[in-house]
């Protein structure tokens, strides 16, 4: 074990709040294989994300998410506001210049304890969800870079802002989702993103679309296409929605977002092809597009419509989104 200097970052509400009363045992697992190391139990929205702050302070060389997909999208975004200075934003300053991360800025490197209601980004990168295999995975891992996404968006109050993500940011019908169990109970795991998407199935409408991409850099001439649409993934990992396989293809240090276009789909084909969701076959279904790129945005084409957004499972706000990608932004124990 290479690390000197570890910190745990601890969400005991995480998997329906499971995670608090198996945190003893958690404990206890990891100091018998990584030895001595000091940890934080989070207490409101927000915490990981100073913790993860204070950790760059204290020089840590590693922090451990102990919690789910949120978690650790929150420990992201708190090492990445220090890394390309964005700590101290004040709203209606979304944008952000991917070039100009502080050399000066170390961030400690990650590791993963599952604990969360999907554990979405965790079946991309293949931790376990067994407690004691994943921290052997922490014993042994090595440490390998892995991109991340930034996202600009309009937060409810009118304001423009913007956000990492780890794992998949879109909008859409995701989104509507993410707004519906953002307001409810995650305790009983995946199966909140499936009863939140079997009850939208019939209700939610498509919304029309412009999008605009570029792979490549900024002197390359963008391509823009319309689209009524179901749902638009951008995807650095390859899962979301407590399990369902939205990215086959996406790779996480390839320095490109994954897109995946969900079109017109009616209310029976929903019903239908959504079964190619959970078996990895879903970009060979009529009706969906994808492609790959450093660059996206969304915009409405009608000026009273409301697109909600998802970023990592969290309900930010409404399109429009613009969104790039980070490359080789962190270092994550594999």
């Amino acid at each position: 074990m290479k690390y000197k200097r570890v910190h745990a970052i601890v969400n005991p509400t995480s998997s329906g709040g499971t995670t608090g009363k198996a945190w003893e045992t958690i404990q206890k697992t990891l100091n018998s294989a990584i030895g001595s190391f000091t940890f934080h139990i989070t207490t409101e929205a927000g915490d990981a994300a100073h913790q993860a702050a204070q950790a760059i302070q204290d020089r840590r060389d590693l922090l451990v998410v102990v919690g789910g997909d949120g978690t650790l999208s929150e420990v992201v975004n708190g090492l990445l506001q220090v890394k390309y200075g964005k700590e101290k934003d004040q709203p209606g300053n979304p944008t952000i210049d991917p070039d100009k991360a502080r050399k000066n800025v170390r961030l400690p490197d990650l590791a993963l304890v599952n604990q969360g209601t999907g554990g979405d980004f965790s079946r991309t990168l293949g931790v376990p969800s067994d407690i004691q295999l994943a921290v052997d995975q922490i014993k042994n891992g090595t440490a390998k870079s892995i991109d991340a996404g930034w996202i600009e968006y309009t937060a409810p109050g009118g304001q423009r802002e913007g956000r990492f993500f780890i794992n998949i940011a879109g909008c859409g019908m995701a989104g509507e989702v993410a707004y519906e169990i953002n307001n409810t109970s995650k305790g009983f795991g995946a199966l909140s993103y499936y009863v939140a998407a079997l009850k939208l199935l019939f209700s939610y409408s498509n919304q029309p679309v412009e999008v605009i991409w570029r792979t490549g850099n900024a002197s390359e001439s963008p391509q823009h296409s319309r689209h009524e649409i179901v749902s638009l993934a951008i995807c650095n990992g390859q899962f979301f929605g407590g399990g369902m396989q939205i990215a086959p293809g996406a790779e996480l240090a390839d320095g490109l977002l994954d897109i995946t276009l969900i079109e017109d789909w009616n209310a029976l084909q929903k019903l239908r092809y959504s079964r190619h969701l959970y078996n990895g076959s879903i970009l060979t279904v009529p009706g969906v597009r994808s492609f790959r790129c450093n660059e996206i945005r969304v915009r409405p084409t009608r000026p009273e419509q409301i697109v909600r957004v998802d970023s990592d499972g969290d309900y930010p706000g409404t399109i429009e989104i613009k969104a790039s990608v980070l490359p080789g932004a962190l270092r994550i124990l594999i």
